[in-house]
């Protein structure tokens, strides 16, 4: 089928509406629509190719679902120039502001955080809960901190609507204020986040690190025992069970800390990231004996396996090789062949990744 242009404009509208939805993936039909038929790049190629057609002449519109969909794909250049030829020609304040406000966010993937901070401050119309959010993320990066933590705390009184909205605010608050007024004053921020009436569980990962950070046996605890409600969720669970045998490791409770890795992968033997975590457990603090080496290598390769056929997901080349690696690194004092090989994979999977590279190399000096 040859290019038409406006087919090329509604397909692409078509997959930015679909996975603009968070729970998508959740619909099979969805899923094999946008993951099985690789409909993101498909998308792009057709956009860009409306854009490159209508040149100048180019709409808003069209410019914004080419900034969407690179911004999906992770190209973040082309992303940064849609958006802002988009602001250019937008007609209104409110539109050029919702533009303006993904151009800072792409600015800021690439780093150019003094550049982000102009792009957030060229906004003229009433700010949003989500610009002022971008905006503080600018200063803060752009080592701007009192501006950071003013767009922060208006935010927080002005703008967040709901608990939810309040409680994301004071996480990011209490990361700022724990770098320049130490444990106590970011503990009494998440106290106050903790304390709203359904707090999200991002706030208990942060005041369980923070208390695993400096031995704050309490804080830990406390942390803890809220998360462990959330030891069967899906999207959690992997979370949860690093913290947790965190915290046994961390109270010289080396025993309870396995026993407790291997219990959650017996109820939840599906879920890869928990053979993750158990290869990483085995590698790094059971290496002393020789078998357990060779079941860290094998859980290693068990957990790429799981991943690649969990169908409602999709396994980053990224993820692959570094597992692969870390299979190698495992086995790689008790057999130098094998280890060889697992490297190899471990750089097919994905030739730009360092560990794989790393364990390559230490493979090369056998």
């Amino acid at each position: 089928l040859g290019y038409h242009r406006e087919t090329a404009l509604g397909y692409a509208h078509w997959v930015c509406s679909i996975v603009d939805q968070d729970n998508y993936a959740e619909n099979d039909r969805y899923r094999f629509a946008i993951d099985a038929m690789a409909a993101l790049p498909v998308a792009h190629n057709c956009i860009v190719w409306h854009c490159a057609d209508l040149a100048e002449r180019s709409s808003t519109i069209a410019l914004c679902f080419l900034g969407n969909l690179s911004n999906r794909l992770g190209l973040w250049r082309t992303a940064s120039e849609a958006y802002r030829r988009a602001a250019d020609i937008a007609t209104t304040p409110e539109a050029k502001d919702r533009i303006l406000c993904d151009l800072g966010h792409c600015l800021m993937k690439q780093q150019r955080y003094e550049e982000a901070v102009q792009c957030y401050e060229s906004m003229v119309g009433v700010p949003s809960y989500r610009a002022l959010v971008g905006r503080a993320q600018a200063y803060f990066h752009a080592a701007q901190y009192e501006q950071s933590y003013a767009e922060y705390e208006q935010c927080l009184h002005h703008l967040a609507e709901t608990d939810e909205q309040k409680a994301y605010v004071l996480i990011a608050m209490s990361a700022m204020v724990y770098a320049f007024h130490g444990q106590d004053a970011a503990k009494t921020v998440l106290f106050q986040c903790i304390a709203q009436p359904q707090p999200p569980i991002e706030a208990l990962f942060s005041a369980c690190a923070l208390g695993l950070l400096h031995k704050d046996a309490m804080l830990t605890e406390l942390a803890i025992k809220e998360l462990r409600k959330y030891e069967d969720d899906p999207m959690h669970n992997h979370h949860v069970v690093y913290f947790v045998s965190e915290f046994y490791w961390q109270t010289k409770q080396p025993r309870k800390c396995y026993t407790y890795l291997l219990s959650q992968i017996h109820r939840h033997p599906y879920r890869p990231k928990l053979w993750q975590q158990l290869a990483i457990a085995l590698l790094t603090r059971y290496r002393t004996k020789e078998n357990n080496l060779r079941l860290a290598c094998s859980v290693a390769q068990g957990a790429v396996i799981l991943d690649l056929n969990d169908r409602k997901r999709t396994t980053r080349a990224k993820d692959a090789s570094r597992w692969l690696a870390v299979a190698s690194e495992a086995i790689r004092p008790l057999d130098a062949k094998m280890g060889r090989v697992l490297a190899q994979k471990a750089l097919h999977a994905d030739p730009t990744n360092r560990v794989a590279w790393g364990a390559f190399v230490q493979m090369g000096d056998k």
